[in-house]
């Protein structure tokens, strides 16, 4: 590698480090905000928390990370460019892809750590962190250990404790069981919570059980020393569907209608398996449009303000484009095209232009977009509505 190469591998790399690691604790105070809320009324420990604030972070840098090497590489090359240094190169003889020669490294090796984010760790980490979640909402330890507040389970009992000290002691106990044939109110000194594999075993010791009987309108007063509760402890984790971001790419792929009875979750599985699959190539993506804005056209004393602005909105209209086509995949699978269209056709133009030497014209992209039109029109669906009865039901489907 040239020595001017590794002049701009470095100042691209620690740009986009810093810019990185400065939204992803950005996105990370944001995300905490808003599971803050867990701490106060599950009583969920700050471990627990902080791990689950972490697992959100891999969904978020396979989006942050194409944004951030766009910043990045259109700062350092418009600073090369005030400094008279891109004038001086390009003077020895050096053309635009030898001045991208190293970033061309840095974007395949940003490419090769994205498809690690898609196809393992973020599937892995979104895994956990739904367990995690279902954990919290159906474990019954979160709630019996929370203090001041009436906690209330599936099997109609509310439970209230004042106090809890260490070693699972608790002080000031009131439960109240509503069942078919009587209600009850237990109430407490103190007890113990114990956790075990059948549930979780909360003891009353020194308190009184008082029973109500509805139908034959009896009522009794029990004192004792000690008395045991059973809570059952096991969340139901068969009734907890598994999302697609959950699975793995060989479970997308090979997802058919057969097997998948309902339409929507079966275009979300393609939908999801395609994202995965070029989600990473937008890195080099982004690093192109930026080199492109500023080494392409001639210089220009003034700056090239009017050019960069183009690049600008350029990006942020092909990341606008690509959530709005993911949008009308998961309606109709004809729109998985034009989500391949937003990405390559872009690739397939910067590259012509810069390593290539090309220039594109109307009348190239012309040509490209009606070589790819059959392939469109085949995959958009023929609906004929001349026979269709506008007096008949008509059935809604929605994702949320």
């Amino acid at each position: 590698m040239k020595l001017v190469n590794k002049y701009i591998f470095t100042q691209t790399l620690v740009g986009f480090l810093t810019i990185l690691i400065s939204l992803t604790v950005l996105i990370w105070l944001t995300q905490s905000l808003r599971m803050i809320d867990m701490i106060v009324t599950k009583g969920v420990s700050v471990g627990i928390f902080l791990k689950m604030t972490l697992l959100i972070l891999p969904s978020f840098l396979q989006i942050l990370s194409p944004i951030a090497l766009f910043g990045v590489v259109l700062f350092v090359f418009i600073r090369m460019q005030a400094d008279k240094e891109l004038i001086v190169l390009k003077a020895v003889g050096m053309n635009s892809s030898e001045l991208i020669q190293s970033l061309v490294l840095l974007g395949g090796l940003l490419v090769f750590l994205g498809y690690c984010l898609t196809l393992w760790l973020i599937p892995t980490s979104y895994t956990e962190l739904r367990q995690m979640r279902w954990k919290i909402q159906n474990d019954l330890s979160h709630l019996l250990l929370q203090e001041g507040q009436f906690n209330s389970f599936k099997n109609g009992t509310t439970l209230y404790i004042k106090e809890r000290e260490n070693a699972g002691k608790v002080k000031g106990i009131l439960a109240y069981e509503i069942k078919s044939d009587k209600r009850s109110i237990l109430i407490a000194d103190e007890g113990s919570v114990l956790q075990t594999p059948e549930g979780i075993n909360l003891t009353f010791n020194h308190g009184t059980r008082q029973e109500f009987y509805p139908k034959t309108h009896k009522f009794s007063v029990l004192k004792f020393d000690k008395y045991t509760m059973l809570f059952s402890d096991q969340a139901n984790k068969s009734s907890r569907k598994l999302d697609p971001r959950e699975m793995s790419l060989k479970q997308l792929l090979k997802a058919t209608p057969a097997e998948i009875s309902d339409p929507p979750t079966y275009r979300k599985y393609k939908v999801e398996a395609f994202k995965r699959l070029t989600q990473p190539l937008y890195n080099l993506l982004f690093l192109w449009l930026a080199a492109f804005g500023v080494l392409s056209g001639f210089y220009n004393r003034r700056g090239q303000s009017k050019q960069v602005n183009a690049v600008v909105l350029a990006a942020l209209l092909l990341q606008s484009l690509a959530l709005a086509f993911e949008n009308v995949a998961a309606r109709n699978l004809w729109g998985l095209i034009l989500m391949a269209l937003n990405l390559f056709l872009p690739l397939i133009i910067l590259y012509l232009v810069l390593f290539k030497e090309r220039k594109i014209g109307w009348i190239h992209l012309t040509l490209l977009l009606a070589c790819l039109y059959p392939f469109s029109s085949q995959a958009m669906p023929k609906i004929d509505t001349a026979n269709v009865d506008k007096k008949a039901p008509i059935d809604f489907e929605a994702d949320k």
